[in-house]
């Protein structure tokens, strides 16, 4: 690419890379090479074709020439997200039919309820089966307690019958004892008596001390019974009045829950308030915006209607301008005795004067159009914004209209304080009762420790009186036989002086008469024989020593068995009140035993088995809440999806085509463009056909969703009605075609950023004109070439003779050169 500054012969390049020369050239002419072979270079053929092309057709050709991809993709744009929509919804409504196989809203509340009947009845059940386990549990243990005591009691009569053969055993000595002590009786009975009398009076002295002790013991056993149920009258008294403190415990609790109710609802109140003190805030805020907008779009009116009352005085004063400018041109070329190719006149007394050049002007018309698109688009901006706003206003006073709480905001914080230092109080006091709980609980334990120590207390006192009253026993018998043994001991004095005075009288009278009738060696015989009796007695006297120690260790033993058997007798008494089944057989008690442990072990594996019926049944509620969660959620989403999709749908289907006039968007927005065009083309095309012929666009419903309004029609006024351009002739098809190629380039020019094309060049159409209709093309673009230098590419002979100025290009077998005319 070369550039040439016009002063010189010298060239200077620019560029040598085909894209950055094609860019200096569209930054020099302001158009595009597709734009340029549109705009300037015009083939006539193709606009002939374009003429008669269907809606289809006519939409491809005219969407390469104005901007309307974005409203293609606009229109996929939304078209996609329509189909995005609904390829949600229907992954929705899978998911709620694929719920619906195992959940069913309308019965989930029935079937949660039975859910939750279920699981209460075997919490019940499990209830009374924990209950029956610990009711089975406390008989297995006393039973095995029973069981011990059985074999307890077993072992003691073991013992008894071991007693009772070694106490029998014992009597039999005994009577034997007693022969032989009756036989000692009248050698030692004196002797025997006293010791026996002194051990009795030593007993009985030793039973007294005992007894004193033991009537202390229990006097002080007494005064701490006495003292201990005192304390346990207290006790109760204490713990009546705490039981009647848990009543009120429970009305306090009850308040306190009502309170919190109250609290509650104050609460929602004040959030209702405060949504309504802000709603109303916001309706107040959107208001005075909504005026501030209004003012605005007044102003924005106005200042728009003004810029367009500017501007059509500007087009005005540019009309009178062009015909000032055109007459001035011809002004120039007049010359005296020559006729005006207007008037016809040969004298030009008064010529156009020349005029200025047109480009101020056209610039201002220019920048007051720029001004209305602003202004305009602005105007737009501000209306969407309060279109926006007032729907925000709309929603917050229907917002507004549903809260029907109208309280004051400081009197219902009043009233929830008021109820929060109430429940604080409540809580202060259940706190207090809660103490005197722990207190009553403190008091039950002191109590049942008490009674313990009360029943532990009479037991030892009973035992006391139990021992005293034997011991008493033991004194009376003991004293009674002391009293019987004296006695005794004083008639056996008595007797044995009797006896020893008899016998020594009578020894004395014997002695006399032996004295007087016994010699000597007699009296050595009666010596020999006492001595012999009287070793015969100590012999005697050792072997009653012995027996008496044997009949002590005797005695002894005799005493022990009959403690064992008082034992016993003690032991069977208590036995005696076991309760009625502990009386039955050990073998009956063990089979009872294991019946009980077997019960207990059924009962045990029944809990289990509710436990997981509960666990599967509270799986199944739990499940059933969260397909009744997943089933609203994907209800609502539907819903909301569905609610927006009817927009984005509705959209879509205006976009598209299917709305009233059946025309997608683009094809609306190529119809305002044709439509201008026509607009333009209608001017040329009924000059050309001196009035016969004008554009239209075919408004009828033709059915079907093509592209309307993009159906050219050319209404003949001969006949009054519209016709399809391809009825028209060879000619008549000439001048329409020229007529919608000019336009379009009027048209492309305006909505090119302003701007100005001086050239112009129309490729072929000529040949097929009769003289007439080649008469009139020459003769519009004669008055074309007023405006901008136009170049015609044609085959026709004819027109050399009306074209001065002319590039002839000369064809052969070495190629191809040019020649110039008048140029």
């Amino acid at each position: 690419m070369f550039q040439n500054d016009g002063n010189t012969s010298e060239w200077k390049i620019l560029t040598d890379n085909l894209s950055e020369g094609n860019k200096k050239i569209e930054s020099i002419l302001g158009l595009t090479a597709t734009e340029f072979s549109t705009i300037i270079l015009l083939p006539q053929g193709e606009f002939a074709q374009f003429l008669k092309q269907n809606s289809q057709q006519r939409r491809e050709s005219l969407s390469t020439l104005f901007p309307v991809e974005i409203y293609k993709n606009f229109i996929s744009t939304v078209g996609e997200k329509t189909k995005n929509f609904s390829a949600q919804s229907a992954n929705l409504e899978t998911n709620l039919l694929e719920l619906r196989k195992v959940f069913s809203p309308e019965e989930t509340d029935k079937k949660q309820e039975i859910f939750n009947t279920k699981i209460t009845e075997l919490k019940e059940e499990r209830v009374k089966l924990n209950s029956a386990v610990s009711k089975k549990t406390e008989k297995k243990i006393h039973l095995e307690q029973v069981i011990n005591r059985k074999e307890s009691y077993e072992s003691y009569l073991e013992e008894e019958k071991k007693t009772k053969i070694s106490f029998e055993r014992l009597q039999k000595e005994k009577a034997n004892i007693e022969l032989i002590e009756k036989k000692l009786i009248a050698m030692d009975a004196a002797l025997k008596e006293f010791i026996k009398t002194e051990k009795y009076i030593k007993e009985c002295e030793e039973g007294f001390d005992e007894k004193s002790k033991l009537e202390n013991k229990q006097s002080i056993n007494t005064h701490k019974i006495s003292e201990l149920q005192k304390n346990l009258r207290g006790y109760e008294k204490k713990l009546e009045d705490l039981s009647q403190d848990k009543e009120k415990l429970v009305d306090l609790l009850e308040e306190k829950n009502k309170k919190e109710k109250e609290l509650h609802k104050e609460n929602e109140k004040i959030a209702e308030i405060k949504k309504r003190i802000e709603l109303e805030t916001t309706i107040e805020k959107l208001e005075k915006k909504t005026q501030d907008i209004n003012k605005e779009i007044e102003i924005l009116s106005n200042d728009t209607e003004n810029a367009k009352n500017i501007l059509s005085d500007f087009i005005a004063a540019d009309e009178k301008n062009k015909e000032a400018f055109q007459a001035s041109l011809l002004a120039e070329k007049l010359e005296s005795g020559n006729a005006c190719p207007v008037c016809g006149s040969k004298e030009h007394p008064q010529k156009a004067k020349p005029v200025d050049s047109l480009l101020s002007l056209e610039e201002k018309i220019q920048s007051q159009k720029n001004l209305i698109a602003v202004a305009e688009k602005n105007l737009r901006e501000k209306e969407r914004i309060q279109t926006a706003n007032t729907t925000e206003l709309s929603l917050a006073k229907e917002n507004l209209s549903r809260i029907e709480n109208k309280e004051d905001l400081a009197d219902a914080i009043k009233k929830q304080t008021t109820i929060e230092e109430e429940i604080q109080g409540l809580s202060i006091k259940i706190e207090k009762k809660k103490n005197d709980e722990k207190e009553k609980e403190r008091l039950s334990k002191e109590i049942n420790t008490c009674k313990d120590t009360i029943i532990q207390a009479e037991s030892e006192r009973d035992a006391l009186k139990m021992d005293a009253a034997l011991l008493t026993q033991s004194i009376k018998t003991a004293e009674s036989h002391v009293l019987q043994m004296e006695e005794n001991y004083k008639e056996l004095l008595k007797e044995i002086y009797q006896k020893y005075a008899i016998k020594k009288n009578e020894e004395a009278s014997k002695q006399g008469l032996r004295l007087q009738y016994l010699s000597t060696q007699s009296m050595q015989l009666l010596k020999k024989d006492f001595d012999s009796q009287t070793a015969e007695v100590a012999s005697y006297k050792d072997e009653c020593t012995a027996l008496e120690k044997k009949r002590n260790t005797l005695a002894g033993q005799i005493d022990e068995a009959k403690k064992a058997l008082e034992k016993s007798a003690l032991f069977i008494s208590e036995l005696d009140e076991i309760a009625l089944f502990e009386t039955k057989s050990l073998s009956l008690l063990r089979e009872l035993l294991d019946k009980t442990l077997i019960e207990i072990e059924s009962n045990t594996a029944k809990q289990k088995e509710i436990e997981e019926e509960i666990e599967k049944l509270q799986a199944g509620l739990s499940k059933e809440r969260q397909y009744a969660e997943q089933y609203i959620e994907n209800s609502q989403k539907l819903a909301a999806l569905q609610k927006e999709s009817e927009v984005i749908a509705h959209l879509n289907n205006l976009l598209s085509g299917n709305n009233e006039k059946k025309t997608p968007l683009d094809a609306w927005v190529l119809s305002l463009f044709l439509e201008e065009i026509i607009i333009y083309a209608t001017k040329r095309l009924e000059k050309l056909s001196s009035g016969r012929y004008t554009f239209s666009l075919k408004t009828e419903n033709a059915g079907g969703r093509g592209y309307k309004g993009l159906e050219i029609e050319i209404f003949d006024s001969f006949t009054g009605k519209n016709r399809p351009p391809s009825t028209l002739s060879g000619g008549e098809t000439f001048i329409a075609s020229i007529s919608l190629a000019l336009a379009l380039t009027d048209v492309v020019q305006s909505r090119s950023g302003g701007i100005s094309i001086d050239s112009l060049f129309i490729d072929e159409g000529f040949g097929s004109l009769d003289p007439e209709s080649l008469e009139l093309a020459l003769g519009i673009i004669d008055e074309i070439r007023s405006e901008r230098v136009v170049g015609l590419i044609s085959h026709v002979g004819d027109l050399g003779s009306r074209i001065n100025s002319q590039i002839i290009v000369h064809k052969s077998n070495k190629g191809s050169s040019l020649s110039l005319i008048g140029v």
